[in-house]
């Protein structure tokens, strides 16, 4: 059910249309969701979608893009979701991630850190979990050295890739560390071709 709504609302479905047949389309997206909630309420899945659909719905609205024109509060619905959620499924690592990119959203770097500190802690090796803690500290509190420390962690739990890797020399080159930098793009070049 839940993979029914993500087709409704996905970009190319949404494309070509008006913006009250995309309304539609979202709608009954969200019925779906709510109908897999109402189905098995122990079941994240139903809750993580919905959440996700509210997050794109919010950076749509930021790009002007938003077919409900601000209709609703996509980040306070999102957030009482997930919390619902968290008491209704318990803890889980992608619901503590989601809820971490909504209070970024929201303005609160230190509640989002936390958020995905929690959701590092149940899944050690969830990548975006990292990737998004290492971004807030880089945006919000413009601190490479943070970011840093992150990604180290990511890399000691999960090894490395080249996307972490890549993030990883970003954050040495605004240290002022280019030749540590530089020694890392290489690598990652020589495992490319």
């Amino acid at each position: 059910a839940v993979l029914l709504g993500k087709a409704l609302e996905h970009p190319h479905a949404l494309n070509g249309l008006d913006p009250e047949k995309q309304q539609d389309r979202i709608r009954e997206a969200r019925e779906v969701y709510l109908r897999a909630i109402e189905a098995d309420g122990k079941n994240q899945d139903g809750y993580i979608a919905w959440a996700e659909s509210f997050l794109v719905a919010h950076r749509q609205h930021e790009q002007g893009r938003d077919p409900f024109e601000g209709a609703l509060d996509y980040l306070d619905e999102a957030q009482e979701l997930l919390e619902s959620a968290l008491e209704e499924c318990g803890e889980g690592a992608t619901l503590r991630r989601l809820l971490g990119s909504v209070l970024e959203a929201k303005g609160g770097p230190d509640a989002a850190a936390a958020e995905y500190e929690k959701a590092i802690a149940l899944a050690p090796t969830d990548r975006l979990a990292y990737a998004c803690l290492a971004g807030l500290r880089l945006r919000r509190e413009n601190s490479p050295e943070r970011a840093l420390e992150v990604i180290d962690r990511e890399v000691k739990a999960c090894g490395d890739d080249d996307e972490t890797l890549l993030s990883r020399a970003f954050c040495l080159a605004r240290l002022g560390r280019k030749d540590e930098a530089a020694a890392t793009v290489r690598a990652v070049l020589h495992r490319v071709v």
